[in-house]
């Protein structure tokens, strides 16, 4: 006969009876993510802006090669040719520079900026969007919503209907100074970007291109930031310059800097 085993009985002073469970962890609050220029949003870039990237990324990783693209054009607008022979010999001086990355936290950041300005009325839009005193700046933006960046900065196209036409049109179009700041902006280390256009009523579409650093990197200042491109051709502007860097105290304040 099998000897049967007494099973312990839950009632009374036991073994069983001594343990207890252990208590349970409160469920723990799920932290949202922080928003970084990397993040995945909701932002969906159309044709046009992805073409966009592909040009500027084209331009910057091979700049000699892009302005064999650019003498095609030349034959296509022939109106602009002073303006294009202009673009290639500085584009043939300029050394590559990495591509950059889409940013779908940038792009909504340039699709604030470009309502701003279809709100603001600018008579001179190719060259005085940037002086507009209710803009709100790319940086302001992304600190307001506590998204860590480096050096930033956008430029805006009025007009274009293709990725080529809008890309044509920062390269050429406007004044001295603001021809010198696209192609300067173009071409500073950035690592993102975003992209975002809009219908204006009176200028027809617009075309924001915001870039940003990433939080370790800042764009080195200099006086001539872009080979090609100096700011103040003057010695005296240099020289101020220099005294400015060292915190000379024989700074003249009247010298324009």
């Amino acid at each position: 006969k099998r000897r049967e085993r007494a099973r312990p009985s839950l009632q009374g002073n036991t073994c069983c009876s001594s343990i207890t469970q252990a208590p349970r962890k409160p469920p723990q609050r799920r932290v949202p993510r922080r928003l970084t220029l990397g993040s995945l949003t909701n932002w969906h870039p159309n044709g046009i802006e992805v073409s966009v990237l592909g040009r500027i990324n084209q331009m910057r990783s091979d700049p000699k090669k892009f302005a064999s693209v650019v003498k095609k054009w030349i034959q296509e607008e022939p109106q602009h040719r002073v303006a294009l022979q202009d673009l290639i010999s500085f584009l043939e001086k300029q050394e590559p520079m990495p591509l950059l990355r889409m940013s779908f936290v940038l792009s909504q950041i340039a699709k604030l900026q470009c309502d701003d300005i279809c709100k603001a009325y600018i008579k001179d839009y190719v060259n005085e969007y940037t002086g507009v005193k209710t803009r709100v700046s790319v940086a302001r933006r992304l600190r307001e919503r506590h998204i860590p960046h480096g050096e930033c900065d956008d430029i805006v196209e009025f007009g274009g209907d293709s990725a080529r036409d809008i890309v044509f049109h920062l390269l050429i179009f406007g004044d001295q100074g603001t021809i010198s700041r696209h192609r300067r902006i173009l071409f500073e280390p950035y690592d993102y970007v975003g992209i975002a256009e809009c219908k204006h009523k009176r200028v027809g579409k617009i075309c924001c291109v915001a870039l940003a650093c990433k939080p370790s990197k800042r764009t080195k200042k200099v006086a001539m930031e872009v080979k090609g491109l100096i700011i103040g051709d003057a010695p005296e502007f240099r020289q101020s310059y220099l005294d400015i860097k060292k915190g000379s105290k024989s700074h003249n304040p009247n010298t324009p800097v």
